[in-house]
């Protein structure tokens, strides 16, 4: 199966050894912040700007590596089974789970899931896995 990884850049080390872990189950695995892939060296010069740090969702758009890296990522989107939705995360992975589920594509959300902490609209995903149910995650994908 082809898996999208989607998580935080900020957890990026939590996001890479997910990766792997889904690997060894003999998943093809997409993971944007894996350092041999195009898009993490595009997130990194992104990040190095200076001007990266006044940057707000409408004025990102207007950088051209912003735009390069968002289409990237969403031509991977195109070409894979299912997305991972690896918590904690943020917006962008939500978006990208809500636009694979919109093609038909799997979705789960697999991580650290604190009491308190809950969205309604997990409704839309196949399933929802706590960090300790990995081996239950990767056997609802066969």
């Amino acid at each position: 199966m082809k898996i999208y990884l989607a998580g935080s850049f900020a957890h990026r080390g939590y996001v890479r050894n997910l990766a792997e872990k889904i690997r060894f189950y003999g998943h093809e695995v997409y993971c944007f912040c894996d350092p041999q892939e195009e898009t993490y060296m595009l997130s990194m010069k992104i990040r190095e700007q200076p001007t990266s740090q006044t940057f707000t969702p409408a004025t990102a758009l207007l950088d051209p590596n912003v735009v390069l890296l968002g289409l990237k990522n969403w031509k991977k989107l195109a070409e894979i089974d299912a997305v991972i939705v690896a918590l904690p995360c943020g917006k962008s992975a939500h978006l990208e789970a809500g636009w694979a589920k919109g093609r038909g594509k799997k979705v789960y959300v697999y991580g650290v899931l604190p009491v308190g902490e809950w969205d309604a609209m997990y409704v839309m995903v196949d399933a929802v896995f706590d960090e300790h149910e990995f081996d239950k995650m990767m056997d609802a994908m066969i």
